[in-house]
């Protein structure tokens, strides 16, 4: 225990500040303006689901492989594991995509990249397919040397 008057009144002004910051916070998350901006969010992420999910047609439509599968193959194709919003374009653009209202691609990808990177994640779009991905990745790491191993040995 410090008995310093100065280390207690930092501590004193931290937690004020805390409590403070948590209030604004809240208050933040009644505001219309993020509630709207959430439900954009969510919308968007559930329309871009759903065309993961059934864009690659055939057996197990619906679930987190064709989701990864469309991923890999519109998507990310340079396998860096996040979308830049051109890449996002192009993707859709390769799906063929075009929903009532969503006339603005760039607005679509923005409404999912939450986080403002610039990027989005197979984690952001689909966490279950992105899960799958990563355990193939480390299945692939513990059984095989390198690319050329795992194309010898299959």
């Amino acid at each position: 225990p410090h008995s310093d008057p100065h280390h207690s009144a930092a501590i004193m002004d931290h937690k004020r500040a805390t409590m403070i910051a948590g209030k604004k916070y809240r208050a933040a998350l009644k505001d219309p303006k993020y509630q709207k901006a959430k439900a954009d969010s969510e919308s968007a992420l559930k329309t871009v689901q759903k065309l993961f999910r059934g864009a690659e047609k055939g057996e197990g439509e619906g679930c987190e492989a064709m989701a990864l599968l469309t991923w890999v193959r519109h998507f990310d194709k340079n396998g860096d594991m996040e979308v830049t919003c051109q890449e996002f374009a192009d993707g859709m653009a390769r799906l063929n995509y075009e929903a009532e209202g969503v006339k603005d691609i760039g607005a679509l990808f923005r409404k999912i990249d939450v986080d403002c990177t610039g990027t989005i994640t197979l984690a952001e779009v689909d966490p279950q397919a992105s899960r799958l991905w990563m355990k193939f990745r480390m299945w692939c790491v513990e059984k095989f040397d390198d690319a050329e191993d795992m194309l010898n040995k299959l």
